[in-house]
Parts: structure tokens; sequence; C-alpha cells
């Protein structure tokens, strides 16, 4: 058995002793950078502002870092959390808090004698958060979906504006803490090439072949489009925006909204408002998808098609961003295949939801054993053409993980191609 422990290492262990491999390829990145870590994280929270007047700035730098984990632990809580239940979110003292932090990062900070003005990035120990969850008796979730891009497009004084400097809607979404929703959006980069794939026209004229190429581009599969009609009433002068939600490259209809401007309110709060609300509709859609209860765990051996090496390392890597798997282990390593086996939280459909995220799907075989794999085929394809015995023609050249064992018990990786 080969448990994956650590961040790139395998641990092989075997009957006669345990022999550590460290790939040449765990410094090319299997892992991932620390950044890509984080936003897979769904225990971090970032972009927590602060601002705390004490009796001098020690204290208020003090009073304000406390302040800003409590924030984040709320906002974490709310994150992960089903609406239904935020009102059995907790009040933590200083002392409860404190073991859940696992650190923080702190950015634009400014001072003055009694004045402390910053921002935070927190991470919480998974763990121990779990724990607090489970003590309260409320289902979670560990899961992000898939990278989606947003497409904000604004109408606004007979106007159609979707790239550029005047569309203050795609502003909104820039300035919103992206990294505190399940929803894994990317923002487009608003270039010159973003303009040349994709129109207002485009959009407004469901042209799924120019909103493919546009999300081609990015290399991306879903996109979410959000139509904002601002209005403005003529006697009293309040804005209020209408915005349709649409998903895909087929523009299918979501939702709708309607949010209006309360006293006092800017146009860019109402629409920052109006982007939490979207967000809120629509994490709370993925959360009904793949919450689970604490202590729900369960164990999963699987069978892992080896093509080659990138493939291997790519759902290796895929499998180490879910968050809801634990102790995974390389059970056998042959020429085609590896058997992997791990433990899991939730239910076998949010396990399948969590792979998906991933680009990996999981099969059941013919012998009621299961298969992960990158396309929905797997087994089945290979199967029908090992039994008609038409091969798919190929000039790729294979590669296989091979293990060998020298005379002295160490054990090498080889990678062997034909």
């Amino acid at each position: 058995m080969m448990p994956l422990q650590g961040k790139g290492c395998f641990a092989i262990m075997s009957t006669l002793k345990s022999v550590i491999i460290c790939l040449a390829f765990c410094f090319a990145g299997l892992w991932g950078n620390a950044l890509q870590a984080q936003e897979n994280n769904v225990f971090f929270v970032s972009g927590v502002e602060v601002d705390v007047t004490a009796a001098s700035a020690r204290d208020a730098r003090n009073i304000a870092l406390t302040n800003g984990q409590r924030e984040a632990f709320s906002q974490l809580y709310r994150k992960v959390v089903a609406e239904e239940d935020w009102a059995y979110e907790p009040t933590l003292a200083n002392d409860q808090l404190a073991p859940l932090v696992q650190g923080f990062d702190v950015h634009n900070e400014r001072s003055s004698d009694t004045r402390y003005i910053a921002t935070l990035d927190v991470s919480f120990n998974a763990d121990r958060t779990r724990e607090i969850l489970g003590g309260l008796g409320v289902s979670y979730a560990e899961t992000r979906t898939k990278e989606t891009l947003i497409l904000p497009l604004l109408s606004l004084a007979g106007t159609d504006i979707l790239w550029g400097s005047q569309n203050i809607w795609l502003d909104a979404w820039k300035a919103y803490p992206t990294g505190a929703s399940l929803i894994h959006y990317v923002l487009p980069k608003n270039d010159l090439k973003d303009q040349r794939l994709l129109s207002p026209r485009h959009l407004l004229a469901l042209r799924p072949d120019r909103i493919s190429a546009h999300l081609s581009s990015y290399e991306l599969e879903d996109v979410i489009i959000a139509h904002a009609n601002v209005r403005r009433a003529g006697l009293t002068g309040t804005t209020s925006l209408n915005v349709k939600t649409y998903r895909g490259a087929a523009m299918v209809p979501l939702f709708e909204i309607f949010v209006s401007q309360q006293n006092g309110e800017s146009l860019d709060d109402l629409l920052k408002r109006t982007v939490d609300r979207i967000d809120s509709t629509l994490s709370e859609a993925w959360k009904a998808k793949v919450l689970i209860q604490y202590g729900s765990q369960d164990h999963m051996s699987a069978v892992v098609q080896v093509r080659d090496f990138e493939a291997w390392r790519a759902i290796i890597q895929s499998l180490d961003n879910i968050a809801q798997i634990r102790s995974l282990n390389i059970e056998s390593l042959a020429f085609e295949e590896a058997r992997l086996s791990f433990d899991y939280y939730g239910g076998l459909e949010q396990l399948r939801v969590a792979l998906g995220e991933q680009g990996l799907f999981l099969l059941t075989r013919p012998d009621n054993g299961y298969e992960i794999a990158t396309e929905p085929t797997g087994v089945r394809q290979a199967q029908v053409e090992e039994q008609s015995g038409v091969r798919t023609p190929t000039e790729t050249v294979n590669e296989r993980p091979v293990l060998e064992q020298k005379p002295d018990g160490a054990v090498k990786l080889l990678i062997e191609r034909n």
C-alpha cells in the first residue's frame, strides 16, 4: 500500500520496510502552488476589512485582528452552511476562536496613534472547524464548483455594455470577494481579445457559437451570464436593477431578481448588494447538492487507468484538491492501471459531484467495483474495443509507471515507454 502523505511524497509500505519515494515531478508542481491550494480551500476567507479606534495603535491592532478573525469565521459559516441553518451560528469566545485559526495574512495596513485599518485573509483549521459544525448538528459544504466564467452584461440608458471602463456592473463583480464563495468565479480580462470574440449583440441574440468560442479562449467549460438592466423612476429618482441570469453557451435561464435602491445608498453599493444576492442564490442551489454531515465517513477503493505520465499526475492532483477526500493510498500499481483507496466525507452522490467538479467521473465496473476516469466512457469503452479487436489508432507515446524492487529492498519508480 502506498499512502500519499505530505505534499508530494509517496510513502510505500511493504511487509519488509517502509520506503519513501520522492518523485522528481513533485518539484515540477504536482500539488500546485500555495495560492491555488488556498483558492481550493473552503476553510479560507479573504478580504475581511477591519477599522478599529482604541486608546493606542497597539490596542487598536489587537482588537482589529480579533474582530477580523471573528468576522472571517462568520463569513465562513455562512459560506459553507445552508441559509436555513444560519440562525445556529455560534458566538465564539476568544479562547474558542483562537484554536480555529490556522493562520492569517494582513494587507493594506494603515495606522495612527489610536486607529488601525487593514484587510485580513484568514485560514481556519479544517478538522477543528468540522468539529464545531458537527457539534451544532448542521450540515456543511466542502466542495467548490469548477471554475466558472462570469459575464456581467449591463443595459443602461438604452446602451448595452459588456466591455470597457463604462461597465460598472463588471467593476462590481471585480470588487466582490469571490474567494468567499463556493462558486469558483473566473472574471473576464476585459481586453481586446474579449472584445473581438464576444459582443453584447452576441449575448442578446443568443449566439451559442460565439459564447463557446469565448469560453474556449479561457479553457473553461461553464459560464454564467448576469444581465443587469438599470431603471430609474421618474418621480422619485430611485434606481432599481432587474437582473436575469443564464447558464452555459446555450444561455439556459436560471433566475431573475429585482433590487431597489435604499435610502442614501449609492449606485456602487446597490450593484455590490445585487452581486451578493446573485452569489447567495447560486451558492444555496449548489449547497443543496453537496452538503455533508459531520461524521458521515465512508471508504472507497477504485481503479484508475494509467494511460500516460501526465494523465496520472493530473488525476492525483485533482483528487488532492477535493477537501472531503482523506487518507489517499495507492494499493497497487501495474502496467495499465492503478488501484487507489481513500476515506471520504458525505455520501456517494456528493463524492460524484466533487469528482465531477475536478473533471473526473466515478464509474461502476462490470465486477461492481469502481473506476475513476477522465471520460464518462472509461473502462466500458476499453472493454468494447477489446472484445471487438478494434483499437483507436494513436501516434502518442504510451508511458507507464513501473515499480522495480532492487536486491537491497529499495524501491525505484521507472517510466516505461513503448
